[in-house]
């Protein structure tokens, strides 16, 4: 009979109690959607964020509901962090600039360029004009797959308030690709074929 492998929460609870091998397997199974979340948002300090979230998992573990996704629970502490990131690094950080500002508004343009193809690149650049909810609601479903429950979770929103910011987010970013775009076979490229583009930049975040 095949074994069955320990659920992140147990990992979580092993590692709170000092089982450092319960820790490595819980960050080997999801660095790299941290990585992902991180990536896109910030310059630098990316892989300091993604620890600093695994580590307040382990300090919040006890506050946890086990019913619920911990994939959600991950990367709800993950924007929490991102937000207060943002605080300390942006000079005018009221929580209603925050809601409204872009990350190129935030941090600027990225150190490192993710992409290499040109729909990928204009698909980036867009993204990152985006309110920052915004991203984080389209990158959680093309990038992560999470359902409107999951993101509801991470962001703490109503199921119904996530499906419009995602139909929302869909057409601003239309919008923003058609305004940013320079060469109009790659504008239409991008925007006939968003969503397997949007898909295909789910690994560009991964360190080499």
């Amino acid at each position: 009979m095949a074994e069955t492998s320990p659920s992140d929460y147990e990992l979580l609870a092993a590692w709170r109690d000092g089982d450092d091998g319960a820790g490595n397997i819980l960050v080997q199974r999801h660095v790299a959607t941290l990585y992902r979340f991180f990536a896109n948002k910030v310059n630098e300090g990316m892989e300091d964020l993604a620890q600093r979230t695994l580590l307040a998992c382990v300090e919040a573990r006890e506050r946890v509901d086990p019913s619920r996704s911990f994939r959600a629970y991950l990367l709800g502490i993950a924007r929490n962090l991102l937000m207060r990131h943002y605080r300390h690094a942006v000079r005018d950080a009221r929580a209603d600039r925050l809601q409204k500002a872009s990350v190129d508004e935030l941090v600027g343009s990225p150190s490192r360029d993710l992409a290499v193809k040109q729909e990928r690149k204009l698909l980036l650049r867009a993204l990152r004009q985006l309110p920052v909810d915004a991203q984080v609601v389209l990158e959680l479903f093309y990038w992560e797959a999470m359902t409107i429950a999951e993101i509801s979770a991470v962001l703490e929103s109503p199921e119904g308030t996530i499906k419009s910011r995602l139909s929302r987010g869909k057409a601003v970013l239309r919008d923003k690709i058609a305004e940013l775009a320079t060469d109009a076979a790659v504008r239409d490229t991008t925007l006939t074929e968003l969503e397997d583009w949007a898909r295909s930049l789910r690994d560009l975040a991964l360190p080499d």
